[in-house]
């Protein structure tokens, strides 16, 4: 097969590592090499696809074949990078010519502060101005960001669609500036930063509108107070996707959020509460609120199941809500056979289930199938780990899910 070398070069400098720049079929002169702990090789789904599209359709016809001609291109220049030091030229300019990165992850260990510290503000942030997802685990970097940011009081980081910034030592004006300066974010994660909701009420503090296109929000194990989660609900009406898992005042906050204001979660379309605990009046108050929910994940919340079976059954002081359920993650709940039965008669849309640790929702799933053939029907995905049933139950479940692509029954013996 004939692949075209240059083209996979020059799209790859996209997709390899810590600034790593090729042009043409000169490979930088990058003064080889950054850390180990600095380098991660990113290959995403859209940066393999963009390569295929710069190969005609002979290339592309062996897959195989173009997976061992990228391995031979991005090899070598892993192990350059991997006996480097850090140097401002892996920031920099070559011939003249600024490198735009597109996508970055920085898995850099904060004892490589030294590495990081030497780097140019100069030129980082020219390297960065187009950059549309940044990951990091690194305050280190975080803070070299926020400072070559504030140095030069821009520019915006316009293009910056997705931000993940995982360091628990990143310090909530790190990561306020750093906000700040992407106005146009949509998916922002800060997990298992203590900060994370200090930083992003700060934010909005100091521009109402900072996180106005924001959709998806991640804080799970970020330990935000329950005014903290009542803040970014009331001034983020937009999201469709939250994560406050781990939370334990997240559900009383939603509740209260709720009660404020009843379209405050009027958008939500994933939510994650797994270790959460809200009490079964809270589920169904949630449940009320979300009317437009698809995804729900209530992982080792024993009683938010029946908090979600009140809501959709209703009661006297509240008709049954409205729920379009898609995906329901209940693994490690005591849910029961019969709230089992009452959930897919009231769920008939399910498409994804995980009763992981959930031996009690599949007793009796014969005789459900049998009074209800269709409960199952839309199944694309079933996980029933740690769940030990009979050959006759699964047996049950199969013929049930006529259109199980995913069936995931690892130490059901």
């Amino acid at each position: 097969m004939k692949v075209n070398f240059m083209k996979l070069l020059k799209i790859l400098s996209i997709s390899i590592g810590l600034f790593t720049v090729v042009t043409g079929s000169n490979l930088l002169a990058m003064r080889p090499n950054i850390q180990a702990t600095l380098i991660s090789v990113v290959l995403t789904e859209p940066a393999l696809e963009r390569i295929l599209s710069y190969l005609n359709a002979e290339e592309r016809n062996n897959v195989r074949e173009l997976s061992l001609c990228i391995r031979q291109i991005t090899d070598p220049l892993i192990r350059n990078l991997r006996v480097s030091t850090f140097n401002n030229a892996s920031f920099g300019r070559i011939q003249g010519a600024t490198l735009f990165l597109k996508m970055l992850v920085v898995r850099c260990d904060d004892n490589d502060a030294p590495f990081v510290q030497d780097a140019d503000q100069e030129l980082l942030l020219p390297a960065l101005s187009k950059l549309e997802t940044l990951s990091t685990g690194s305050s280190v970097f975080s803070q070299l960001l926020a400072n070559s940011l504030l140095a030069r009081k821009g520019p915006l980081l316009t293009e910056m669609k997705d931000l993940c910034i995982s360091s628990r030592e990143a310090a909530p004006k790190t990561l306020a500036i750093i906000i700040l300066f992407c106005p146009n974010l949509e998916n922002l994660s800060l997990r298992s930063n203590p900060n994370a909701s200090k930083s992003i009420a700060a934010v909005l503090k100091t521009k109402p509108t900072a996180l106005m296109h924001l959709r998806k929000l991640n804080l799970l194990l970020s330990d935000s107070s329950k005014l903290q989660i009542i803040k970014i609900i009331q001034c983020l009406p937009q999201l469709e996707d939250l994560n406050v898992g781990f939370h334990q005042k997240a559900p009383a906050a939603i509740v209260q959020a709720l009660r404020a204001n009843q379209g405050a979660l009027a958008n939500i379309k994933v939510l994650d509460l797994s270790c959460s605990f809200p009490t079964r009046k809270q589920m169904a108050i949630i449940m009320r609120g979300c009317s437009h929910l698809e995804d729900l994940d209530i992982s080792t919340c024993n009683v938010a199941p029946s908090g979600i079976i009140d809501a959709l059954s209703g009661n006297a002081e509240n008709p049954p809500a409205v729920l379009a359920l898609l995906r329901l993650d209940l693994s490690e709940t005591a849910i029961t056979a019969e709230e089992m039965a009452q959930l897919l008669e009231l769920c008939p849309n399910f498409e994804y289930l995980n009763l992981a640790e959930c031996p009690g929702a599949l007793v009796g799933i014969e005789e459900q199938l049998r009074v209800n053939p269709d409960a199952l029907a839309r199944i694309k995905e079933l996980e029933i780990v740690f769940t030990y049933p009979s050959a006759t139950v699964i047996y049950a479940i199969l013929v049930g899910c006529p259109l199980l692509e995913r069936f995931n029954t690892l130490y059901c013996n």
